[in-house]
């Protein structure tokens, strides 16, 4: 979803025709994050895309979604101790959203 919560996994392993031991690796070494209800988390999800808030949908994983923080750098976590804020809505813009325009003369 615009959030980065994937609810099906395994059917996107098996498009990649990839294997359960390649998304084990990927929650072992915390690029996914995962949920006791099969959901996971792309952790640099909201690092990496910007969605407009015209476009944004809000996640329908509310549980899961309650459980988890940014981190200063802007990826997600689990750990308390690493939340410097709870996540809310599209992510904001950054510097490198600007428009650029350029004008006839």
């Amino acid at each position: 979803d615009d959030d980065g919560f994937v609810n099906n996994p395994r059917k996107i392993i098996r498009m990649c025709s990839a294997s359960d031991d390649d998304l084990k690796a990927l929650i072992d070494s915390r690029f996914l994050l995962s949920f006791d209800s099969g959901v996971v988390l792309v952790k640099h999800w909201r690092i990496h895309n910007y969605i407009p808030p015209d476009r944004y949908k809000p996640s329908c994983y509310v549980d899961e979604k309650s459980k988890i923080g940014l981190k200063i750098n802007g990826a997600y976590t689990t750990d308390p101790k690493k939340m410097v804020s709870p996540v809310e809505g599209n992510p904001k813009k950054s510097c490198y959203d600007k428009e650029i325009k350029l004008d006839k003369r």
